[in-house]
């Protein structure tokens, strides 16, 4: 499954962890 990454899997990868932290983040400081 992991034999092959690109650098366009590792953006995508940061990209949906990042968003996720940020989703995350908003609904503790809304809460």
């Amino acid at each position: 499954m992991f034999g092959k990454v690109t650098k366009t899997d590792v953006f995508y990868l940061v990209a949906f962890t990042l968003a996720l932290g940020f989703l995350y983040f908003s609904m503790i400081t809304s809460a």
